[in-house]
């Protein structure tokens, strides 16, 4: 009897038994099926490959989209924000591109110098590279062939010591100008017809670089919404553009004023370039330096009026070199100014003036470092971010220019030496690096001294005559460039300039 209960309580627990080994079995199958889907999927993915680390990547997107609504109004603060959680190095889905981002000076520098031959191109975006550029002409849109290294060439020539130099009595004249220095033009005052129409169609242009002038290269499939909102705007920007250019290059070579139009159209056939190269090339030194110059020493005008006691001690050089000499400084007398020279330098690294660098483009696979960096792949350096990097700069949320009173180089030659001497990192980076530094330097440096030798820079007031200082956080960007919000700041005269005694 119980050899019979013991055999009918063993068949009771046959149906279980087997239901649980059924589950196992089908449990097993499903996650083959899902192994071998995951592993077709990752064979599939263009940032696979084997032996590889994965580059982070936020994990908050959007369908089509993407990480395009990641960067938000502020990019700087917020790509400072992803580097603080991912890293370094990460990467953004935007629309149908995919970026890379870097923070760390090293990093970018193995990316862009050891591995420059496949990391200089450009993407072909429809105003930028198409329009803008006609196809790839000039040195900033265009892809690194042989016609942008003589183009470029030709670029870093005019804009050396050698040939700026030379122009130093024209930028003293009227130091606010960038294109004075390239045209030769003389103007009365900020408010010249010419000088406007200029900084309009700059504006304009850098304004449809950005991505909002682009939005058919990240996500192709609303192009409508592109040409319904932009219309002609962009043909007629540059039919306006190169017929200002075309005359003022006339002028410019039939003139008498040295300037570096007509320097520049002396090297013309020798490097093989035409009339359209000659016209982007000194459209890119227009559009370079009138907006990354000016938003430099906007950002100076506005923290300087933060720091008297910096004020103060700038005054106390520019005072020194007027009493010495019996005249105003020059940019020669850069070595007997270290402290001018280093509050120039501490105002480049805290506000930078650009979110990030110019895009570049992968023109093949990348193997670099610990990571793979497929073909097509737009790649960017965090500029705010690589300059407020502990790792780098003590305190670097402040403004302290005593970090670079022993440094007395150029921003030309800091900019262009060795990765471990360097301390800034805004002009970029190998065969891409900005070729306008000296005379962005030169620029900057003539309308700091030419503004404290008589004046202190002060807040601005409301209605009720309280102080306004400038916001260090709140700012106005515009793609790539960023600068801060519109403020007000009074000039008041100093009364004991040395000017005033100076014969």
């Amino acid at each position: 009897m119980s050899h019979r209960l013991l055999k009918i309580k063993d068949s009771n627990h046959i149906i279980p038994i087997f239901g649980v080994v059924m589950l196992g079995l089908a449990a097993k199958y499903v996650y083959r099926l899902y192994s071998s889907s995951k592993q077709k999927q990752r064979l599939n993915d263009p940032w696979y490959k084997e032996g590889f680390k994965d580059i982070p990547s936020p994990s908050e997107k959007y369908p089509y989209i993407g990480h395009m609504l990641s960067l938000g109004d502020n990019p700087s603060f917020q790509l400072e924000k992803l580097h603080q959680e991912l890293g370094p190095i990460f990467r953004l889905q935007m629309g149908t591109q995919r970026w890379v981002l870097l923070s760390d000076p090293l990093l970018a520098h193995d990316l862009f110098v050891r591995n420059g031959i496949n990391t200089s191109g450009r993407h072909p975006q429809k105003f930028s590279y198409k329009m803008y550029s006609k196809g790839g002409r000039g040195i900033v849109f265009s892809q690194p062939d042989k016609k942008w290294k003589n183009s470029r060439t030709v670029a870093l020539m005019v804009l050396s010591s050698k040939f700026v130099d030379p122009l130093q009595k024209s930028i003293e004249d009227i130091a606010e100008s960038t294109v004075l220095a390239v045209f030769g033009k003389t103007t009365q005052s900020p408010d010249d017809p010419f000088i406007r129409q200029i900084i309009r169609d700059t504006e304009k242009g850098n304004l449809l670089v950005g991505s909002s002038g682009n939005l058919t290269s990240f996500l192709p499939g609303l192009s409508w919404i592109e040409d319904l909102y932009h219309g002609n705007t962009r043909e007629k920007l540059i039919e306006h553009r190169d017929q200002d250019l075309k005359k003022l290059i006339a002028d410019a070579v039939d003139g008498d004023v040295d300037c570096l139009a007509k320097q520049m159209m002396t090297f013309k056939d020798e490097y093989g370039l035409d009339d359209q190269d000659m016209l982007v090339i000194l459209s890119d030194l227009i559009s370079a330096g009138e907006d990354t110059t000016s938003l430099s020493m906007s950002w100076l005008f506005g923290i300087l009026p933060h720091y008297p006691d910096i004020q103060r001690k700038m005054c106390a050089e520019i005072d020194a070199i007027v009493t010495k000499y019996g005249r105003m400084p020059v940019f020669s007398d850069r070595e007997e100014m270290p402290y001018i020279v280093a509050v120039l330098r501490e105002n480049l690294r805290f506000r930078s003036s650009v979110n990030f660098s110019i895009p570049r483009y992968s023109t093949d696979d990348i193997e670099f470092h610990e990571y793979f960096i497929p073909k097509d792949t737009v790649l960017i350096t965090s500029m705010y971010t690589m300059h407020m990097r502990p790792e780098n700069f003590s305190e670097p949320e402040k403004f302290i220019p005593e970090r670079f009173l022993d440094d007395m180089r150029t921003w030309s030659a800091s900019a262009n030496g060795a990765i471990e001497d360097r301390d800034m990192y805004a002009f970029g980076w190998g065969r891409r690096v900005c070729p306008g530094i000296y005379l962005a330097e030169v620029e900057i440096f003539n309308v700091m001294v030419r503004t404290l030798s008589r004046h202190t820079i002060e807040p601005g007031l409301d209605s009720f005559g309280n102080l306004v200082y400038c916001s260090m956080d709140t700012l106005d960007t515009h793609g790539i460039t960023f600068g801060p919000k519109d403020f007000t700041i009074r000039l008041v005269e100093r009364k004991d300039s040395s000017l005033n005694y100076s014969s």
